[in-house]
């Protein structure tokens, strides 16, 4: 990475000497040799000073579309549906392309024709579009994002109702946007393809809970591969910047900030790696490691926890009931902080002679059950309901509209 750092300073001084170079000669011919030295010195000097002005905000720019590109694949990462990504792709460019005109078009894969009410546009042939390509209309460019259920989704942009000029790089970011956009829409689609089939009849139901545990098991096997993957080079590249940026310090106030920026960026990837996958939940074990998500949850959201225990004989704890077990308290904790909004929560466990009970309560806002049984808000849910099967566990779920919510399993322990 330093080598790239040294590599990028040489090609701007190299851009910015030959540039002045070329003015400096047109000067000489313009002016037929008549200034003095000192004048041409000049003219060559602040002929460098402003072609570094011009690289630097030229690189600049860029890293304003990488730190784009950042940000945007880390919503992409989260459980948003494909409404709430879509508009967040349209809040990502307006905030970059800043006094820009940004809608949304949207047309039926059948009919290929436009949905709702929309901007007027020109007729176009959507049928032969591929994903990032950028056409340029009377009214302004039309960008193609992508698909979700029967639409064709794309994002128009110009000026005051007119055409606006897309530079090389700016066109590259929208592609890069729009890449993005596309696989996220059809992973999306994928995986609530696989839960349709996944989450059947109750007659199927122990083919469901050993499906389950397959998928649960792979997930698990790359969550860890992605948490070892960022530890050992975006957080280990970013810690080197750290350190390069040290030096510059005294001489740069502006890099002391930067810094502090980067330093807790890094902490929070840190965090977002252990949420991945703990690394000592095996060594710990699971009595411990709950204990440290929750003092976590505790100083990071001011949340009252209680975690009432009543265990005799760790060696129940597998290593499928541990970490099915720990997800489900992080998936518990999450929904608390994010959607709850709950102040008090109390889990228990409590171990029978030959069965595990868990206990989870809080005082949050309560679940309103016409609006969970849909789709697209249930996932949370569904997730603890399917890994509570693949245990072959029974729950029991009660919650209203200001009620918070409580939530009773049970699992067996007997060795089968």
């Amino acid at each position: 990475m330093k080598d790239n750092w040294v590599k990028l300073n040489i090609e701007q001084f190299a851009r910015t000497f030959v540039f002045s170079l070329l003015l400096f000669f047109m000067l000489l011919l313009i002016t037929d040799s008549q200034l003095q030295f000192k004048q041409y010195s000049l003219f060559f000097v602040l002929s460098i000073f402003g072609s570094s002005c011009l690289c630097f905000t030229y690189d600049d720019r860029n890293k304003t579309y990488l730190r784009s590109l950042f940000r945007f694949s880390e919503l992409c990462q989260e459980g948003s549906d494909a409404d709430q990504l879509i508009k967040e792709l349209t809040n990502e460019i307006q905030s970059v392309l800043l006094g820009k005109q940004i809608a949304l078009i949207n047309y039926d894969k059948k009919t290929l024709k436009l949905k709702g009410n929309h901007i007027q546009v020109p007729n176009i042939n959507i049928s032969n579009f591929k994903i990032g390509e950028i056409r340029e209309t009377a009214s302004g460019s039309i960008l193609f994002i992508g698909e979700k259920c029967d639409t064709f989704v794309f994002i128009h942009l110009s000026h005051k109702g007119h055409p606006i000029k897309i530079r090389e790089n700016e066109a590259d970011w929208l592609r890069m946007l729009a890449f993005c956009t596309a696989s996220a829409l059809q992973n999306k689609l994928l995986i609530q393809k696989k839960i349709d089939e996944i989450i059947i009849d109750d007659q199927h139901k122990c083919k469901s809970a050993v499906l389950s545990k397959v998928l649960f098991s792979i997930s698990e096997i790359e969550r860890t591969k992605l948490a070892q993957d960022i530890h050992d080079s975006i957080i280990q590249e970013l810690i080197f910047v750290c350190r390069e940026l040290e030096y510059h310090v005294e001489k740069y106030k502006d890099i002391y900030y930067i810094r502090e920026i980067l330093l807790d960026n890094i902490q929070y990837i840190r965090e977002k790696c252990f949420d991945l996958r703990p690394p000592f939940l095996m060594e710990m074990g699971l009595l411990r490691s709950i204990q440290v998500l929750i003092d976590k949850h505790k100083s990071n959201y001011q949340l009252d926890i209680e975690f009432f225990v009543d265990v005799k004989d760790d060696s129940i704890f597998t290593e499928d009931i541990t970490i099915n077990f720990y997800r489900i308290v992080q998936e518990l904790l999450t929904n608390a902080v994010k959607h709850s909004k709950a102040s008090y929560i109390v889990l228990t466990m409590i171990q029978k002679k030959t069965s595990l009970m868990f206990v989870y309560e809080d005082n949050g806002i309560g679940i309103d059950w016409n609006k969970v049984n849909s789709k697209t808000n249930s996932f949370g849910l569904t997730g603890i309901k399917e890994r509570i099967n693949c245990m072959s566990g029974i729950h029991n779920i009660s919650s209203g509209v200001n009620e918070g919510l409580l939530l009773r399993f049970e699992i067996s322990t007997k060795n089968e």
